[in-house]
């Protein structure tokens, strides 16, 4: 039975260069990210308590088609 390597037509030291190549793409690509910040940026005296936000739209949404058993009703 042949191998993947062996069906892509690498030699042993063109696959580990092959597979060093893309865990160093992997690598360079999380840590890129990792630098910028996810979602809006607001002022510090902007940040509001988990406890001041009103979820009563949210919860009425997810009552409307999220099922007792967590199965969500996509076709209504």
């Amino acid at each position: 039975m042949a191998t993947r390597r062996m069906m892509m037509g690498l030699s042993m030291g063109g696959f580990f260069a092959a597979a060093a190549a893309i865990a160093g793409l992997l690598i360079s690509n999380t840590q890129a990210s990792a630098k910028e910040p996810l979602g809006k940026q607001w002022p510090n005296g902007r940040y509001v308590s988990m406890d001041q936000i009103d979820h009563s739209s949210y919860d009425a949404l997810l009552q409307k088609y999220v099922e007792k058993n967590g199965m969500v009703n996509y076709a209504a």
